[in-house]
């Protein structure tokens, strides 16, 4: 009988500390600031579960923030969180092959802390998605990166805070493909 009850005691401290290991070591999506999981969205895709060289159609599948402007090549969504303190606008772009080629986010953050919060944890994402960025002298960060899928191409990530009279403090991320048209054309 009490060997039983060791043997269940054991069971159930070792199920504990292997979740506690599992949780500690990963760097889950999930387990980041509710800012940086409103700009992902997603840890499906390249940001916000979608991929470059996507159809407006496929992204509008996709996305779940509020549409509110849509025209021939643009998808433009919002989404008021915190209490209506703070405002995040995703605008997508598309080509005239109806391909994603650029994604704009803007995030009008309240607090000074969580604008920090934000930069570091996408600079963090970026970093680990696609390697170490750089800071150029204006303070923004920069991604560039060759991309393996869909249309050859280059991606530019620009990341960095603006401060605006009307809006306050902004976190604005601004990705762009640039496409080899002569080499996509050629394969």
């Amino acid at each position: 009988m009490l060997n039983s009850c060791i043997d269940k005691i054991m069971r159930s401290y070792t199920l504990f500390l292997l979740i506690a290991v599992l949780f500690s070591s990963c760097d889950s999506f999930w387990l980041k600031d509710k800012h940086t999981r409103a700009v992902l969205k997603s840890e499906k895709g390249f940001i916000r579960g979608v991929e470059f060289d996507m159809t407006k159609e496929q992204v509008k599948k996709i996305e779940k923030d509020t549409l509110v402007e849509e025209s021939e090549r643009f998808l433009g969504y919002v989404n008021e969180l915190n209490k209506g303190k703070d405002h995040l606008q995703v605008e997508y772009f598309f080509n005239e092959k109806n391909q994603l080629d650029q994604i704009m986010i803007n995030y009008y953050l309240n607090e000074e802390d969580d604008v920090q919060d934000l930069i570091a944890d996408l600079t963090e994402y970026f970093n680990k998605k696609i390697g170490p960025g750089k800071k150029d002298e204006a303070g923004w960060n920069i991604w560039n990166y060759e991309d393996k899928k869909g249309a050859p191409g280059n991606v530019d990530i620009l990341l960095f805070r603006k401060l605006d009279n009307t809006y306050g403090r902004i976190v604005d991320l601004e990705i762009v493909k640039y496409y080899n048209w002569e080499e996509s054309e050629s394969q």
